[in-house]
C-alpha cells in the first residue's frame, strides 16, 4: 500500500521471491515503479569450479594490453525502440507484463521488419523500430533525466535479471582501469545475417582501423564473428572466444515460429509467428538438408498409449530436468528453405486459423523466398569444411557451452485430434480454427540431449577442418554471460579472454625477438 500526502510519502517494500533472488519494489513520488536486485545465493552454493574460475579470474584480470576487445551479443539481446517516440518496444517491463493489458497483435507490441525492400529487391527496409542499446537487464528502472542528478546519490538506477549487464559492465570497467580497450557492438538481431556480418566487420573497423581485435561472442553473436573470422583473418588475428553458438542446425527454434513466444508469465506473444516469420535472422538456424532428420517425426501412425503427446505446450524458457529418449516416428521430409514446405505442412501464418489477407500473405511469400534463399547460401558458405589453408589462416578459438542442461531436440507432430473440449473456456472462433487444422506439434515429449536449455552441445562447434579449444560450462543459455554468483559463467568465459590474449601477447613477442 501506498499514500501521499502533499511532499510526504509513506512507501511500501514489496519482497517476492523470483529463482535465486529477491525483488524489492519501491515507489517514489512521481509515481515511478523500481527495482533492486539482491542474490540471495551466497558464495558458499558455488560448485567448487565456479569459485576457482572467478577466483582465478580475479587473479588475472589485470593483464594490460592495447589489443581491443569486442562484445557481440545473439539474438534479443539488444533494445528496440520506436523511431519516432524513442519508446522501447522491446524490452520493457510493461512488454513483459502486458501492462496495460494490449492484444497480441497491436501495433505498439509490434516487432516486424516491414515486407517490402530496396529498389534491387535484396535489402529489407528498415521499419519504424530501431536500435536502443544492449539489454543489460531484464528490468532496468530509474527515475528519468529530470530527476536523476536531484535523486541519483541515494535512490540509484535499480537493475534485476541480468542479461548482459555484467559482462558490459565489466568491459566498461577495463577500459576505465586502464586495462584495455573495449567495446559493445550492438545491432538489430531481426536483420538478416550477412547483413549483420557486414556491420559488424565496418564497426570494428571503424572503431580500430587497421588495428587487429579480439571478439567474445554469445549465441548468434558468434556465428556472425566465425563469418567475418573466414573473411577477414588479419582484422580477429589475436582470437575469439565463442559461448553457446549455434553452429550445428537445429529444430529448436520451430516452435518460436509456430506457435510464438509467449513471456514467461505466459500472459502475452510479443513473438506472434506473423512477426516472427516477417524477421530474417533466424531462417540460418535451420538443417540446409532436404530429406530431414530424426529430430523431426511424425508419431500419427504410433499407437497413442506408446507415445506420450503432449500438444501446444510451450518449452521456451523452460529446461528440463531429465533426459529424454528419442521417440521412434516417421522422419518428416522438410525443406526449411523452401516456402511451399512451410505452407505444406502448416506452420506459424500458413496456420488455417490464420486471419492473414490474401495480398498480405503474398507479400509474406515473396519475402520469404528471398530470405531462405540468402540464408541458404549463407549458411553453405560460412560453415563449409576447412580447407588446410583456411585452417592456416583461421585465428584461434575457443568454443564455450553447456554440456550438463536436458535440451530438447527432437519435435513431434501427428493428425490433430478430436477432442470434446469445453468451449466455454475459449472463443468459439479459436475453437473451430483448431479443429481446422492437419497437425498438431509437441515440443516437450521429445529427446533432449546434453546441452544449455536452447543449444545442442553437440552442435555448438565449428565445422571440419578447424582448430579450436573447447571449455565446458554448467550454466543456461540465457545465463552464460552472468557472473558465477547469479548462476552464470562469466569468470569462466573471462579466463579463457585472458588466456588468449596472453598467448597472442607472447607469440607476437616472440616473433618481434626473432626478427630482430
Amino acid at each position: 500500500t501506498m499514500m501521499m500526502r502533499s511532499s510526504h510519502v509513506v512507501v511500501s517494500i514489496v519482497v517476492l521471491r523470483v529463482t535465486s533472488g529477491f525483488v524489492t519494489t519501491i515507489r517514489n513520488p512521481h509515481r515511478r515503479l523500481f527495482f533492486t536486485w539482491s542474490s540471495s545465493s551466497s558464495s558458499s552454493s558455488f560448485t567448487t569450479t565456479q569459485q576457482e574460475s572467478l577466483s582465478a579470474h580475479k587473479q588475472q584480470q589485470n593483464f594490460q594490453t592495447n589489443v581491443p576487445l569486442i562484445f557481440i551479443h545473439g539474438m534479443k539481446g539488444s533494445h528496440l525502440s520506436d523511431r519516432s517516440t524513442n519508446e522501447k518496444v522491446w524490452l520493457s517491463l510493461s512488454g513483459l507484463f502486458n501492462l496495460p493489458p494490449k492484444p497480441d497483435e497491436h501495433t505498439d507490441r509490434d516487432l516486424s521488419l516491414p515486407l517490402t525492400y530496396d529498389s534491387d529487391g535484396t535489402k529489407q527496409d528498415l521499419g519504424n523500430l530501431q536500435v536502443n542499446g544492449l539489454v543489460n537487464h531484464i528490468v532496468s528502472l530509474g527515475l528519468g533525466d529530470e530527476y536523476s542528478s536531484t535523486y541519483s546519490s541515494y535512490l540509484p538506477k535499480m537493475e534485476f535479471l541480468p542479461f548482459y549487464g555484467h559482462v558490459s559492465q565489466h568491459l566498461e570497467q577495463l577500459q576505465t582501469d586502464g586495462i584495455r580497450p573495449t567495446r559493445c557492438f550492438v545491432y538489430d538481431w531481426r536483420r538478416s545475417l550477412p547483413e549483420v556480418s557486414k556491420d559488424f566487420y565496418d564497426f570494428c573497423e571503424n572503431e580500430f582501423p587497421n588495428t587487429p581485435v579480439q571478439v567474445l561472442a554469445h549465441s548468434m553473436g558468434g556465428l556472425v564473428t566465425f563469418d567475418q573470422m573466414r573473411q577477414h583473418p588479419e582484422k580477429f588475428a589475436p582470437g575469439a572466444v565463442l559461448v553457446g553458438v549455434p553452429f550445428g542446425t537445429g529444430i529448436q527454434y520451430f516452435q518460436d515460429l509456430h506457435r510464438g513466444y509467449y513471456t514467461e508469465l505466459g500472459r502475452c506473444r510479443q513473438f506472434t509467428p506473423a512477426s516472427q516469420f516477417a524477421l530474417s535472422s533466424h531462417w540460418s538456424f535451420f538443417n540446409t538438408s532436404e530429406k530431414g532428420d530424426d529430430t523431426f517425426v511424425d508419431v500419427s501412425e504410433y499407437p497413442e498409449n506408446n507415445v506420450k503427446f503432449q500438444p501446444d505446450v510451450s518449452a521456451i524458457g523452460k529446461p528440463g530436468t531429465t533426459f529424454q529418449e528419442t521417440v521412434p516416428g516417421k522422419v518428416i521430409p522438410f525443406d526449411f528453405y523452401d516456402v511451399n514446405d512451410w505452407e505444406r505442412n502448416q506452420v506459424g501464418i500458413f496456420c488455417p486459423s490464420s486471419s492473414i489477407d490474401s495480398s498480405t500473405m503474398e507479400l509474406y511469400k515473396k519475402h520469404m523466398k528471398i530470405q531462405l534463399a540468402i540464408a541458404k547460401e549463407w549458411r553453405q558458405t560460412t560453415f563449409r569444411r576447412g580447407t588446410k589453408q583456411c585452417q592456416e589462416d583461421m585465428p584461434p578459438l575457443v568454443v564455450c557451452q553447456t554440456n550438463t542442461v536436458p535440451t530438447l531436440n527432437q519435435i513431434l507432430r501427428r493428425r490433430r485430434q478430436q477432442r470434446n473440449e469445453d468451449t466455454t473456456t475459449t472463443t468459439t472462433r479459436n475453437y473451430h480454427d483448431q479443429q481446422q487444422q492437419q497437425w498438431e506439434y509437441d515440443y516437450t515429449s521429445g529427446r533432449s540431449v546434453p546441452g544449455d536449455g536452447r543449444i545442442d552441445f553437440n552442435k555448438s562447434f565449428p565445422p571440419q577442418g578447424f582448430s579450436y579449444e573447447t571449455i565446458c560450462l554448467e550454466s543456461l543459455h540465457a545465463k552464460q554471460m552472468c557472473w558465477e554468483e547469479e548462476d552464470g559463467s562469466l569468470g569462466t568465459i573471462m579466463n579463457q579472454v585472458t588466456k588468449q590474449i596472453q598467448e597472442h601477447t607472447a607469440s607476437n613477442n616472440e616473433v618481434e625477438k626473432s626478427l630482430a
